[in-house]
């Protein structure tokens, strides 16, 4: 049988349970989900789907106490997560993220109005303490454009930034997005003393899905004097929706350095500027 259960659950009040009704014989218990995703590719759309659950002591191992996928009702079944074997008898665990779209794409399937997810529960023989308790099913799809940034450095770091030093500004690219990404436009803000500064750029590409990057901004920058300065790269593309990783910025103080020679004797009445000049602190770094 198949029941919405008050016993156990995650969150709200019910859960789906797996169970037997009668007190013998051998009997299989099926939750079928179908999606209509006949609009779908597998080339371009990614599903995954996670569920929490949790097994009895009474279970017992065979090969329907599984989760199956198949492209439509016309397809085989695929099986995509062996539950028993992941199973907690005494707490409800995470199923993780389990890819219907790489399933079908492995077994050469395709999405359709009848694609489906089952979930299977037998027993085999009447056993008492024994099901499957469901909760908190998720279905979601990866984003089509989702870029990320990160590791903003600036190329000049290993030798010291002083009053007068030209840098660029480097940031690391992944696409985490289905589509790749080409012609992106990339921007980067120098903020200090004496004002700020925005260059942008476009990186070329193209970054395919889950492909990494770096990319040199070709702007040069100066730093005039000492003082505060905060780097901030960042993109802004219209179809990203996931804007927590489009930013990712850097703090820098520039501090004075003496470099006349020694003995010093500073009394801090007379202070000479053109004995000094200004080295990198180590920065703080804020990815967005």
């Amino acid at each position: 049988r198949v029941r919405s259960n008050s016993g156990y659950y995650t969150s709200g009040t019910k859960s789906l349970t797996l169970d037997e009704s009668l007190y013998n014989g051998s009997y299989l218990s099926e939750a079928i989900f179908t999606l209509d995703l006949a609009t779908k590719d597998t080339s371009k759309d990614e599903f995954f789907f996670s569920f929490d659950f949790r097994g009895f002591t009474g279970n017992v191992d065979n090969t329907d106490n599984r989760i199956f996928v198949r492209g439509s009702v016309d397809d085989d079944w695929i099986e995509i997560y062996d539950w028993f074997a992941n199973q907690s008898t005494t707490d409800f665990v995470n199923s993780g993220d389990l890819g219907l779209t790489q399933a079908l794409i492995d077994n050469s399937q395709a999405f359709s109005k009848t694609t489906q997810i089952k979930f299977g529960w037998r027993s085999t023989g009447y056993t008492p303490n024994a099901g499957l308790v469901i909760d908190d099913f998720e279905m979601y799809q990866t984003p089509y454009y989702e870029l990320a940034l990160s590791n903003l450095s600036i190329t000049e770091l290993e030798d010291g930034i002083t009053e007068g030093t030209i840098f660029n500004a480097s940031v690391s690219l992944t696409n985490n997005g289905t589509l790749p990404l080409s012609n992106v436009p990339m921007y980067v803000l120098i903020e200090g003393p004496e004002g700020s500064s925005t260059a942008t750029e476009s990186y070329t590409g193209p970054l395919v899905y889950e492909g990494t990057d770096s990319y040199i901004f070709t702007t040069d920058f100066e730093v005039p004097v000492g003082g505060n300065y905060s780097i901030k790269a960042y993109v802004d593309l219209p179809a990203d929706t996931v804007a927590t990783n489009d930013t990712v910025s850097y703090d820098v103080i520039i501090t004075d350095v003496y470099t006349d020679a020694l003995p010093l004797l500073e009394d801090w009445s007379e202070v000479e500027p053109n004995l000094y000049t200004s080295s990198l602190v180590i920065p703080n770094l804020n990815e967005m």
